[in-house]
């Protein structure tokens, strides 16, 4: 089984709100030497409702020029869909490994509608194309048959699903790919990201991989090797690890938070409307310390 560990990428910001490619850098040198099996530029980690589009091509190719031929995923997504098959030719002109998108968002479309904009991004990019599925975020989720008729598209590869529901996950790996079997299921939902691998899922991509991608790899290392007290013991460690979200305001906040506290560089800056909110230092610093990151 070829697990994958992928990073959902933060965007560092400065005080001013701009982006800091200097701390972006720093980073992603660090980043690099954990042997990530893919980045995803523009995540909502990376908070990608909050850049525009020129800053949305500006990300992917600086996480591009320095990914050391580390693959990378483009989240191509637009609320405005003429900017969305901008960013499909972008993508393609860059020769970026894949995209990747969630559904149309506000404005929901029909089951027929959601089938065609997946099409679409993927006939327009040329490229391997990855759904993605976050239901806390659209409003919706996407139906189980309506992914089994896309991925009869060849070059819709699989799906990112970021859904605390195993039920569904379970669905897609014994429905999905039956009818494709090497389409990939990735969660985005950590203390998931066991039970998928065990259930015949492909990996994740994931903001906790920013700062514990030691701890996935180690994972998916144990579990080849069919070390499964080791897997259970990790399993642990991410389960605790995800109680970092419930003390700050927004997912790239927290990891933002963590990174300050295991001392690599990164300014604990989000972007508006986000904000860098007070919480309770203490206890954050003690969950670090419990899984072994400081």
């Amino acid at each position: 089984m070829d697990i994958k560990n992928i990073v959902a990428l933060i965007t560092p910001f400065k005080e001013d709100g701009a982006i800091d490619y200097q701390g972006f850098e720093k980073f992603l040198d660090y980043l690099t030497t954990k042997s990530p099996d893919g980045l995803f530029a523009n995540a909502t980690t990376g908070e990608f409702t909050n850049l525009s589009l020129q800053e949305k091509k500006n990300v992917a190719l600086f996480v591009k020029k320095n990914s050391k031929d580390i693959p990378v995923y483009v989240n191509v997504h637009s609320t405005v869909f003429e900017e969305t098959l901008e960013m499909c030719e972008f993508a393609k002109e860059g020769n970026f490994y894949a995209i990747v998108s969630p559904p149309p968002f506000f404005l929901v479309p029909s089951q027929r509608g959601l089938y065609d904009y997946f099409i679409k991004i993927a006939e327009t990019s040329e490229l391997p194309t990855f759904i993605y599925n976050i239901p806390a975020l659209t409003g919706y989720s996407l139906s189980v048959d309506l992914i089994k008729e896309l991925a009869k598209h060849p070059l819709i590869k699989g799906i990112k699903v970021t859904y605390d529901n195993m039920g569904y996950l379970v669905r897609l790996v014994n429905e999905v790919k039956a009818v494709k079997s090497d389409f990939e299921i990735f969660t985005g939902t950590e203390q998931l990201y066991v039970p998928l691998i065990v259930t015949g899922g492909d990996g994740g991509v994931m903001a906790l991989a920013n700062i514990a991608l030691d701890i996935f790899n180690e994972v998916k290392a144990a579990f080849i090797r069919r070390d499964l007290e080791k897997v259970v013991e990790l399993h642990k460690k991410i389960t605790r690890l995800t109680y970092i979200y419930n003390l700050t305001t927004s997912f790239g906040y927290a990891i933002k938070v963590a990174l300050g506290f295991m001392n690599i560089p990164i300014e604990r800056y989000v972007r508006r409307p986000l904000m860098e909110d007070s919480f309770n230092e203490e206890e954050f610093r003690n969950i670090l310390k419990g899984v072994g990151l400081i």
